[in-house]
């Protein structure tokens, strides 16, 4: 009887060990102010360490004790764990510090995501934290691909284009979470209140010899309908789905202040998926702080039999 006991209480023992498993972050380097590195790594090892816990109770929400997050942050954060949980892959996760222009980040922590029926084929993906300078964090989403990030950084020859391209990463990889996110909010503050939206339908119509033909149909909308057009599609589908590939960066040639970015995205919802181009034209305000998006296009890949069928640059009328 005694050895059954002592049986018991070891497996409860090595069960209990692994299910309260803490997970701990440090930096490897980067951030100077040691109460700051402190407390932040205090609070990322907290996130990671709860974000495993209920990744292992299959839990609908995450206990945030511990964790300092600020509040759009924690409402996007949600939202993305209702649609893709996940749960940390290493025990000890070591990063450098990355400032940006609006505060700090880390990269690279990875990370399965646990919702088979979302996966696509790769559970596998690596978190960008971000956090301001009182150690809260800011954001929490998935990282693009390397060979995405090695895209957009390997022209920045200069130093001012290296950062501006560093911090069109960061927008970039933010954007794609909003929608996943179904955070409205941060979707609304990323465009420039003049925004342009533009989408491209494929269309049949008889040309003059009296042929049918297909041929490409722009409609233009403003951001605010934009917004609401977003709004109840949020509203209606109970997820978002969207992943970026063949990412492309090009600054004006011009104007040292723009860039368009080049996407290749799929779009799925229940009972509706599509693929195309997405194309933003994104704009550094003159006095600093974070770029907006001028333009925002999207081509069904029905209508683009051709990359040169993708809007360039030079198709913008830039004053």
């Amino acid at each position: 009887m005694r050895r059954i006991s002592v049986l018991l209480l070891l497996t409860m023992a090595v069960f209990t060990g692994t299910w309260g498993q803490n997970i701990t972050f440090r930096f490897s380097d980067g951030i100077y102010n040691e109460t700051l590195k402190n407390t932040v790594e205090r609070n990322i090892s907290a996130l990671l360490t709860n974000i495993n816990k209920a990744s292992q109770q299959k839990a609908t929400k995450i206990n945030m004790s511990g964790v300092r997050m600020v509040p759009q942050a924690l409402s996007a954060f949600n939202e993305l764990w209702e649609f893709m949980p996940f749960s940390c892959d290493d025990r000890n996760n070591v990063e450098r510090c990355i400032q940006t222009v609006t505060g700090y980040q880390v990269r690279g922590i990875p990370v399965t995501v646990t919702n088979q029926s979302e996966l696509d084929g790769q559970p596998e993906r690596e978190l960008t934290i971000g956090f301001n300078s009182s150690g809260d964090i800011t954001g929490v989403y998935f990282a693009l691909e390397q060979h995405n990030i090695t895209s957009i950084m390997q022209n920045g020859v200069e130093v001012k284009d290296a950062r501006q391209r560093e911090e069109i990463l960061n927008f970039v990889e933010r954007y794609r979470s909003y929608y996943d996110q179904k955070d409205l909010k941060s979707i609304e503050d990323i465009f420039s209140d003049d925004a342009i939206i533009i989408t491209g339908k494929e269309v049949k119509r008889k040309s003059p010899e009296g042929f049918m033909v297909t041929v490409a149909e722009y409609k233009e909308q403003n951001k605010q309908q934009y917004i609401e057009h977003l709004r109840g599609i949020f509203k209606r589908k109970s997820f978002i789905k969207v992943v970026f590939k063949g990412i492309d960066v090009v600054r004006h040639p011009m104007r040292t202040d723009i860039y368009m970015v080049t996407l290749h995205q799929n779009w799925r919802t229940p009972g509706y998926e599509d693929n195309g181009y997405v194309v933003l034209l994104w704009q550094f305000p003159e006095n600093g702080g974070d770029p907006r998006i001028m333009v925002r296009t999207w081509q069904s890949d029905k209508i683009v039999r051709t990359k040169d069928d993708v809007f360039k640059i030079e198709d913008f009328n830039i004053n």
